[in-house]
């Protein structure tokens, strides 16, 4: 039984909030990447940051925040003007 898709979606005004949060989701979990990556490299234990959120579970808020995202985009529930997710924007 194929299901209907909601023909509600979010408004596009909503959905550049959302795509603006996916940016910087992005640039959270590829940080967190990076540092634990170059831990690894240097034979370290893996850093904790100094923050009021565990790294690991920040990681995870923020990588469920891309699946959502990406759901979101596959059952056509965003209006969205078309901009491309930059992966590889790091401030």
């Amino acid at each position: 039984m194929e299901q209907k898709r909601n023909p509600r979606k979010f408004r596009v005004w909503d959905s550049n909030v959302l795509h603006e949060n996916l940016q910087l989701c992005i640039q959270y979990q590829t940080a967190i990447e990076e540092v634990v990556q170059q831990s690894i490299i240097n034979d370290e234990d893996t850093p904790v940051a100094n923050s009021t959120v565990p790294t690991n579970s920040l990681y995870d808020i923020v990588s469920c925040y891309i699946a959502m995202y990406e759901k979101l985009l596959a059952e056509d529930l965003l209006q969205t003007n078309n901009t491309p997710v930059n992966k590889n924007h790091i401030h």
